[in-house]
């Protein structure tokens, strides 16, 4: 019933795009977890669950999701110190962390920056979509700013140096779940979160998925280091996987279409994309503001105490 979790074993396309977009890492199972969310509406449209699994978590479901995502990375330092775990804990495939333009970086072109704290856990195409999955809360990567602050390769837990442990509370996980299905809902494109494992040291990774996590600054290093080829190459991807989610017509698989146009459709798209996720939250925030007076002038009216702070 589960067999579609195999499918997500870090393989991805994005591998393609450019050698050195990514660092590799072997990954672990990390033991002690416990699934404490677990996205039920989005695993059936991903095909992970059928249509009609109930909206409860056996054991067989749960181990399911910690074999696929219950991950920590094996990194620089582990390496370094010589550890050793047992091989059949380590999964057979690597997974990447990401290479992007971060400015809170002292390199200012990408070359240091990326997943600091993510793995991605590859793809998996369903009958309608091809959704990317990736983890937060896997471990310390030498992408993170913390290690370019240490100017050395840190182990995962590490708090020494700013935002250098390479884990994630259980807390901002449940949170980013819950925010992520309420803007979902209000229908502000956004990633969703497929599923949450707690530690008992109260950390967490957070299991997040979209049909393209790929973001302008994955394209933006490119550009920032003159790189054009591998510019060319990232944009093309974009706009591939979008013509593959049907976002732009499948325009290639009906007529060619001039490199240009594709692209002015792309990124006008997601200009508009933008600027409705800013719309959308610019008028919840004035209907927080405007209800909060409403309330403010009907406690004047009424409660003493209140007008006397006015």
């Amino acid at each position: 019933m589960y067999e579609k979790f195999s499918e997500i074993d870090g393989t991805h396309p994005w591998r393609n795009v450019s050698s050195d977009g990514y660092v590799d890492y072997q990954a672990r199972y990390r033991p002690h977890g416990r699934v404490v969310f677990f996205n039920f509406p989005l695993a059936k449209e991903m095909g992970l669950i059928p249509s009609d699994h109930p909206a409860s978590i056996s054991k067989e479901l749960e181990q399911a999701i910690l074999d696929t995502f219950s991950l920590q990375i094996i990194n620089e330092y582990d390496l370094e110190q010589g550890k050793k775990f047992p091989p059949e804990t380590i999964k057979p495939h690597p997974y990447m962390a990401t290479r992007y333009l971060q400015t809170q970086h002292r390199n200012k072109q990408g070359k240091t920056s990326g997943d600091g704290r993510s793995i991605w856990n590859g793809y998996l195409k369903s009958e309608n979509l091809v959704f990317d999955i990736s983890s937060r809360g896997t471990g310390a990567t030498i992408l993170s700013p913390g290690a370019q602050e240490a100017q050395k390769v840190l182990p995962t837990g590490d708090t020494t140096f700013g935002y250098s442990s390479g884990l994630a509370d259980l807390d901002e996980m449940l949170g980013s779940a819950v925010m992520s299905e309420i803007f979902y809902r209000q229908g502000i494109p956004t990633e969703r979160c497929l599923a949450v494992i707690g530690f008992p040291d109260a950390t967490a990774i957070g299991v997040r998925t979209a049909p393209n996590l790929i973001r302008p600054a994955h394209m933006f290093r490119y550009l920032k280091q003159g790189r054009l080829e591998e510019l060319r190459a990232s944009v093309d991807y974009f706009i591939d996987r979008e013509v593959e989610k049907g976002f732009l017509g499948n325009l290639r698989r009906q007529f060619t279409l001039h490199h240009g146009a594709q692209l002015f459709r792309t990124l006008l798209r997601q200009a508009r994309c933008v600027a409705r996720r800013g719309v959308h939250l610019q008028l919840a925030f004035m209907g927080r503001r405007q209800h909060a007076r409403e309330w403010r002038r009907a406690r004047l009216r009424f409660d003493p105490a209140v007008r006397g702070q006015a």
